[in-house]
């Protein structure tokens, strides 16, 4: 909490899912707004009948136990799962319902990274938008893709315009330390990770009714399935910190950005 704060951030995304309670308390005694998740995550089988209970089970845990929580101000139900898996709309419609009638008075929304992005233009669509108050998206433009054009020049056809948009995730790896050779995405250093921030800052400006973003993620953390054996020997290393708390380039970029905003 004391690191985001330094950063500059106003609100956390804990994570996808939710944190204890002390954790939220604590948010609340430094002023930092909650975003709290359910692990509703990619390979859901929606079709499976016991799914939707566990999912309903744990909607009530999350929400009975911080609704009277000042800090909490999201209650985000999913997050990036696939459109075209069997029952997944109407389950997760079903639970924005449910969500709804237990707390009326939160942001209700689902995370989802199925835009397509094409000739610098992202279509932003999902029949989850209809539900959701916020129009969340992850994405990865100059690390998992690359750039189609200029970040300045980059086009927005967004379902549900009217409704505020979210950058929920965004940013790439880099290796604390990692400054050697060129800066590129293939070379794991700070200075490509760096860039990716600028360019996505200059994006940010070509988005109407932008309300927010969230760098992803804030510190690099063990994830054993992320197994580059000379950058990340079972770490992610998306993080603006280092694991060890170290401040990569790209930390003083969103410091930047922060303070202005």
């Amino acid at each position: 909490m004391d690191a985001a704060k330094e950063l500059g951030c106003n609100l956390v995304r804990l994570a996808h899912y939710p944190h204890s309670e002390n954790m939220v308390r604590e948010a609340e005694k430094m002023g930092l707004m909650v975003w709290s998740e359910l692990p509703v995550y990619q390979h859901i089988q929606f079709s499976d009948s016991v799914v939707p209970k566990k999912m309903d089970r744990m909607l009530n845990e999350m929400v009975r136990r911080d609704r009277n929580r000042c800090g909490v101000i999201v209650w985000s139900l999913s997050n990036e799962t696939y459109p075209g898996t069997p029952n997944r709309n109407e389950t997760l419609i079903n639970l924005t319902a449910k969500c709804r009638a237990l707390d009326s008075t939160r942001l209700i929304i689902h995370v989802i990274n199925t835009q397509t992005y094409e000739d610098n233009t992202f279509n932003v669509w999902d029949p989850l938008y209809k539900y959701s108050d916020l129009i969340a998206i992850n994405e990865y433009i100059g690390w998992y893709i690359p750039w189609q054009g200029k970040p300045t020049e980059t086009k927005w056809e967004i379902a549900f315009p009217d409704k505020p948009v979210f950058i929920s995730e965004f940013g790439g790896e880099a290796k604390y330390g990692s400054n050697d050779g060129a800066d590129a995405a293939a070379n794991w250093t700070e200075g490509y990770q760096e860039n990716i921030y600028k360019d996505q800052i200059e994006m940010f400006s070509t988005i109407s009714n932008l309300c927010g973003v969230c760098p992803w993620i804030l510190f690099d953390y063990r994830s054993l399935g992320r197994m580059n054996q000379m950058y990340q020997n079972g770490y992610n290393r998306k993080g603006l910190l280092s694991e060890n708390g170290e401040k990569k380039k790209a930390w003083y970029i969103m410091n930047e950005y922060y303070k202005k905003k």
